[in-house]
């Protein structure tokens, strides 16, 4: 077959938390501080999704000719992937601070809420870290739903943390979470994803 190069333009991301300050230095920009652009979604077939705040189109890799990846992935995918369909996002995210705890959906969740055929697994590879930083990830042994939802209506995230495994992160280290596993990254990492 043939083969195709595409240069990807940069792509940042508005989210809900703050960061963006470390991907600035990777990048070697001068300037840099953190705010709510704290991720570059290298690239990306999805659009990008924030309550309260929808710009269409926002997520989405564009090659540097102006295709969007989307459609250069859509039209063969069997051909450029080895499958017949395939959502991809690839990202460089900046967690200034810690993020939510969350849980992504399972395939077989995401077919039957979603009507959806993925759900999300992800992978970290740290490429920086404050010497303190960390991520949470799965429910301790022994925690009950109970327990789980008394904290979650008390909003109390300490007590909800304290649920879920601690685990020091450094440069290099890797880190798989599959869909439906409770999770947050801490605050301090420069993070492939």
């Amino acid at each position: 077959g043939k083969i195709m190069i595409y240069k990807l333009k940069e792509n940042r991301v508005r989210r809900s938390y703050l960061g963006g300050k470390r991907i600035d230095k990777f990048q070697g920009r001068k300037e840099s501080e953190n705010g709510y652009y704290p991720e570059n979604w290298i690239g990306s077939v999805v659009e990008a999704k924030n309550p309260n705040y929808f710009v269409e189109g926002e997520g989405l890799s564009m090659v540097e000719e102006g295709m969007l990846l989307r459609d250069i992935i859509e039209k063969n995918p069997k051909e450029i992937l080895g499958v017949e369909k395939m959502p991809i996002l690839l990202k460089m995210l900046d967690s200034a601070e810690r993020l939510v705890i969350q849980a992504h959906p399972t395939i077989p969740f995401a077919k039957k809420y979603f009507d959806s055929d993925f759900g999300k697994t992800e992978c970290w590879y740290f490429i920086d870290c404050d010497e303190d930083a960390c991520v949470y990830i799965g429910f301790k042994p022994g925690i009950t739903r109970e327990k789980w939802e008394q904290l979650f209506h008390a909003q109390d995230s300490e007590g909800m943390l304290g649920l879920l495994h601690k685990i020091k992160v450094k440069k290099g280290d890797v880190v798989f979470v599959d869909g439906g596993v409770p999770h947050a990254i801490g605050g301090g990492s420069l993070i492939l994803e």
